[in-house]
């Protein structure tokens, strides 16, 4: 957990991970073989809880696509709580992809729970 000071009384607390998943997970590989709407879910659970619900960040940080289909790729943060959230990866057409993967980085003005 990261500690960032934006005021002496008001603390920001962040925490961030990273995750990455490719065919040799079985959920996933209908985003390799498959064709038309295809998601993935990753639950991600905080180290620590927050106090109340924190705003989530998520960036890709890898992708392995196959050469000949074109790219469709949604990456989203839900059902968010203060204990965690759903990582979604979302495809569809006939968007072929092997490996992806996303970092994301919670964030918020309050203290952590006890």
């Amino acid at each position: 957990m990261i500690c960032i000071y934006s005021e002496a009384t008001n603390p920001m607390h962040i925490q961030a991970g990273i995750h990455a998943v490719d065919d040799n997970n079985p959920g996933f590989r209908s985003f390799r073989d498959g064709e038309g709407e295809r998601s993935f879910e990753h639950i991600v659970r905080f180290e620590q809880p927050f106090a109340t619900v924190p705003k989530i960040l998520v960036a890709l940080s890898h992708l392995d696509i196959a050469s000949y289909a074109a790219l469709r790729l949604n990456i989203t943060a839900e059902k968010i709580s203060a204990s965690g959230f759903t990582l979604r990866y979302f495809t569809w057409g006939n968007t072929q992809i092997l490996g992806l993967g996303a970092q994301w980085m919670a964030f918020h003005e309050s203290p952590i729970s006890q």
